[in-house]
């Protein structure tokens, strides 16, 4: 007995001290080191360029975005990054022609690596970088709602209706119209794209599916922009007032239910693969998605695991994790469901569910 006792501990000591070598998580993200601007002051047409030492601790960097706004903050642009050597990135940028002249400044810079770790450096705590656009022609004035009429006030499920506007523009002219209406409830919407006719007039043709929300609906907003970026919300009950009836007797306004969800594994290393398995019904249009998403304990790394439909109202979420997946608890934040007439809800952590699993590093 005390012969295999002794080589017991001896096997636990040897495991101990195997140089077992582990891939490391990445929970940083990048560092942004210095960025400075080839020109303070340019013209439209002309190009200039953003030049940046950024830095990763393990993954390496992925992806680099500057992001710039006008004085007014009515016009912003965001520009891509290109990796060059020695942790450069440089990010080439112009204006078209009706773009916002006067002072334009770096209101934010994105970096994010291969482990999706990512960061926002902030104007006036980070960076304060500004310059000048001269452009005797800018644009800087949204398109103007004049009027609005709707053709049917009562309409049945598949019948057409049809949204007529006047709307104009100073300079660079209308580039997109969005009518957005709402059921009653708020529990259903749908967003219309209205198409362009002649002397200012714009229309929206819309009609509802089988399962739609019975009852009034109204005009929640109408959305327009112009082709040098302006754009504005005229909304209900300040700007518009505009409601009608659908008739359908065949309405679903109730989104689908999460009975259960089970995790087959509560320990995981990273690669390895990992499953849950959720009953979910709908009462009428039924289910047409599930996603379950995850967050480590720290927060900083998410995933989103879109889940696939089964037999008996059972729904599975197959996933794994990046060699550079962060180490420790992660947990389900939320789940999120929607039936086929658009009703949806999120259920939540500590709330509708307590789901936690352990995630370790492989040996390389």
């Amino acid at each position: 007995m005390k012969k295999a006792c002794s080589l017991f501990v001896a096997v636990i000591v040897f495991l101990l001290f195997m140089p077992y070598s582990f891939a490391s998580s990445d929970v940083n993200p990048p560092i942004l080191h210095s960025v400075v601007l080839e020109k303070n002051d340019m013209q439209v047409g002309e190009r200039n360029a953003f030049t940046m030492e950024i830095t990763d601790d393990i993954s390496g960097v992925d992806y680099v975005s500057v992001n710039l706004s006008s004085s007014s903050g009515d016009q912003m642009m965001a520009v891509s990054a290109k990796q060059q050597e020695n942790n450069q990135w440089i990010a080439e940028f112009s204006f078209e022609e009706y773009a916002e002249g006067g002072e334009w400044y770096v209101h934010s810079i994105l970096v994010r690596d291969k482990a999706d770790n990512s960061k926002f450096y902030r104007n006036g705590v980070d960076i304060n970088l500004r310059f000048n656009l001269d452009n005797p022609n800018s644009d800087v004035t949204p398109p103007k709602l004049h009027s609005i009429e709707l053709e049917k006030n009562e309409m049945r499920v598949g019948e057409r209706n049809l949204f007529t506007m006047k709307i104009t523009d100073d300079i660079s002219g209308v580039d997109y119209v969005s009518v957005n209406l709402s059921s009653s409830s708020g529990e259903q919407t749908m967003g219309i794209s209205a198409q362009q006719q002649e002397n200012d007039q714009w229309i929206a043709e819309f009609d509802f599916g089988e399962y739609a929300e019975s009852g009034e609906w109204y005009v929640h907003s109408i959305l327009v922009g112009d082709k040098a970026g302006n754009s504005k919300f005229y909304l209900n009950e300040v700007d518009i007032n505009l409601r009608f009836n659908l008739d359908n007797s065949n309405s679903d306004v109730t989104p689908p239910e999460l009975h259960s969800i089970e995790l087959e594994k509560n320990e995981m290393r990273v690669g390895e693969g990992n499953t849950f398995t959720m009953e979910i019904t709908d009462d009428i249009s039924g289910v047409d998605y599930v996603s379950v998403n995850l967050s480590s304990s720290s927060g900083d790394q998410m995933m989103a695991v879109s889940a696939q439909r089964q037999e008996n109202d059972r729904w599975i979420a197959e996933f794994s994790f990046g060699k550079y997946a962060e180490s420790g608890e992660w947990y389900v934040h939320s789940i999120s469901v929607g039936d086929k007439a658009g009703n949806s809800k999120f259920y939540w952590d500590r709330v509708d569910f307590n789901v936690r699993f352990d995630v370790k590093q492989s040996p390389d």
